[in-house]
């Protein structure tokens, strides 16, 4: 299906066929629930999180991609579209 080619959030029982490209041998598809997703990602950044502590400490950047935007990019966008809304400035939007 064209609509889920760069991944998709399915809210209903949807038919389609998965890992069929070219590269899928080497970079697979991953299809999961979103709850053990999150679980995933939580317990990755958690180890991250360990053995930068137990090393030198450094920080650590971690972007997430949703499609071809970043997510920050995502969400900064629609800070700046509930602006405009709403006329209350960003800071007021997030709580700052």
């Amino acid at each position: 299906m064209p609509r889920l080619a760069k991944g998709g959030v399915l809210y209903e029982e949807t038919p389609f066929i998965g890992g069929e490209y070219s590269g899928a041998s080497n970079n697979p598809e991953i299809v999961t629930p979103q709850n053990v997703m999150y679980d995933t990602m939580r317990r990755a950044i958690e180890d991250v999180q360990f053995f930068n502590n137990s090393n030198d400490g450094q920080p650590i950047y971690l972007t997430v991609n949703v499609g071809n935007k970043k997510l920050g990019q995502i969400l900064l966008e629609d800070l700046r579209d509930r602006k405009r809304q709403t006329g209350k400035d960003i800071e007021a939007l997030v709580g700052g």
